[in-house]
């Protein structure tokens, strides 16, 4: 009985930073609502939380995600094995081509942005660490669905996802999608034309690193055909050299012959 009371303790908590996650700012009232809990019972969760750091509260008591959190999710992305190239790669194109560059890995179902690297002037505001970028509508989820069948993945169902519009260019027909898709895998590289934010447009590509999948694309203001598939081969080219130096570990969309690659 009382392993059963942690783990609803620990399965409570969760929840909580979950819905933090989602709606930040909420008062116990709010939380308690929101989960369908007992007040009295939430309010020992969240006591246990703030000592930790894993929430804080303002001054009008509402809660918000603490800076815990922050400390451990930074941590996760120094330990791993493709951060630091990836994130070198990242900061040269973001500086040659003057646009945003997102680092993103694989997480379920979305792209969990893990580095942003703006130019002097902010162009992408619309994306913070931790964000979730769709699959079906932006170019670094659609070049992780190129690469996920390679390493036996498929983190989408074609026929049975909810392809939600997000612009009124949302790709929202499967079987368009599909082609989208094939065509990224084809190339190299994935194309995004203001399908995820009104003005804007991006290229990506991904890389797998044994069965993480990670994502380099970059964005900015509606761009033009001749410069986006410049920058489509200069991403794709960058993470294919450093999958060249890295060995059979990485394997890099568009290239799926791994005895053609130095290890």
């Amino acid at each position: 009985m009382e392993k059963q009371y942690e783990v609803g303790t620990l399965q409570r908590a969760i929840e909580v930073l979950e819905e933090l996650a989602t709606t930040p700012q909420q008062r116990l009232v709010d939380l308690a609502q929101s989960l369908a809990v007992n007040q009295s019972t939430l309010l020992r969760t969240l006591r246990v939380l703030e000592q930790a750091r894993f929430v804080q509260r303002d001054a009008n008591g509402a809660y918000r995600l603490g800076l815990k959190l922050a400390e451990l999710g930074l941590g996760m992305i120094e330990d791993t094995v493709a951060s630091s190239p990836l994130r070198l790669a990242a900061g040269q194109l973001s500086r040659r081509f003057d646009v945003t560059v997102h680092l993103g890995v694989l997480n379920a179902q979305a792209i969990t942005v893990i580095d942003k690297f703006d130019p002097p002037v902010t162009l992408v505001r619309y994306s913070t660490l931790g964000a979730r970028m769709p699959l079906h509508a932006t170019a670094a989820g659609k070049a992780a669905l190129a690469l996920a069948p390679q390493i036996g993945l498929e983190p989408l169902d074609y026929e049975t996802a909810r392809l939600a519009p997000f612009t009124p260019k949302t790709i929202l027909d499967p079987e368009k999608l599909r082609s989208d898709v094939l065509a990224a895998a084809k190339r190299g590289y994935s194309i995004e034309n203001g399908e995820y934010q009104n003005g804007f447009s991006c290229v990506g590509t991904a890389v797998a690193v044994g069965q993480e999948i990670y994502t380099l694309s970059l964005s900015g203001p509606l761009i033009e055909t001749a410069t986006r598939a410049q920058m489509g081969k200069a991403v794709a080219a960058a993470v294919s050299e450093l999958a060249r130096d890295h060995g059979k570990l990485w394997r890099p969309l568009g290239q799926p012959a791994l005895d053609k690659r130095r290890s």
